[in-house]
């Protein structure tokens, strides 16, 4: 089930928002959870324990706007989607340093969140897609946003994840390359497939993830690799439309 959460001083507003959400999460099949906030200051407050899916705000609100909300979000967790909803298209570039996932002018809610709310449903049904890999010994299932690289060391294969546990089983990196690709894992050197969704920096040396670690990376590809990662995070990761 996705969970959705509608921050918006405006009821009108917001039960306009609601009512599009709900339209495409129902012809599209899916199961979703829907909550409403009037405050931001309230939605920050609950946002360590409800972990929210996606969040669509407005930006001008009383006491704490919209843009203040979206960064103390991604203090909390970095994963939530957040789409902006809001008449103040003259803060679209300050709203776009919060790394939103679109920014839907009011005037054009309706194709906006009906856009905004399909491409989600296939981003985050991605994202939690569970893949399993295994061995005759050892089996193991993992989310794709729970991985964050996998590496290969002598004969053995390790997965590495968010909460920084680390599984192997005895196989080849070869084997996942081909199987991660339309899951957004690139090959930054010969021995490591990295989640682009967990990659804050890349450089013509490293690739920083979101956690400060730091991976090494092909220079004779460098180049090669950085336009393979961006092309992949405009695909799984973000694709901002004003």
């Amino acid at each position: 089930m996705i969970k959705i959460a509608i921050c918006d001083d405006d009821l009108k507003q917001q039960l306009n928002i609601k009512g599009l959400v709900e339209n495409v999460f129902i012809r599209e099949e899916q199961t979703y959870e829907i909550i409403e906030y009037t405050s931001g200051e309230k939605l920050v407050t609950d946002m360590p324990e409800a972990r929210y899916d996606i969040v669509l705000l407005d930006i001008d609100m009383p006491t704490m706007d919209g843009i203040e909300v979206a960064n103390k979000i991604d203090e909390i967790w970095k994963d939530v989607n957040v789409v902006f909803v809001t008449n103040r298209s003259d803060l679209v570039f300050e709203a776009l340093s919060c790394n939103p996932y679109r920014f839907i002018r009011k005037e054009y809610m309706e194709e906006g969140i009906d856009e905004a709310m399909s491409s989600l449903i296939t981003k985050i049904s991605n994202e939690t897609y569970v893949v399993s890999f295994g061995d005759k010994k050892e089996h193991y299932s993992f989310k794709i946003n729970d991985l964050v690289y996998i590496e290969s060391k002598k004969h053995y294969v390790y997965f590495r994840l968010d909460d920084e546990e680390e599984y192997k089983i005895r196989d080849r990196l070869a084997n996942y390359e081909k199987k991660l690709a339309d899951y957004g894992f690139i090959k930054i050197h010969g021995s490591i497939l990295v989640n682009v969704r967990k990659i804050r920096k890349i450089s013509s040396v490293e690739v920083v993830l979101v956690n400060g670690e730091k991976l090494p990376i092909s220079r004779s590809n460098s180049e090669k690799i950085k336009m393979h990662f961006l092309n992949e995070m405009r695909r799984h990761v973000n694709g901002v439309i004003v």
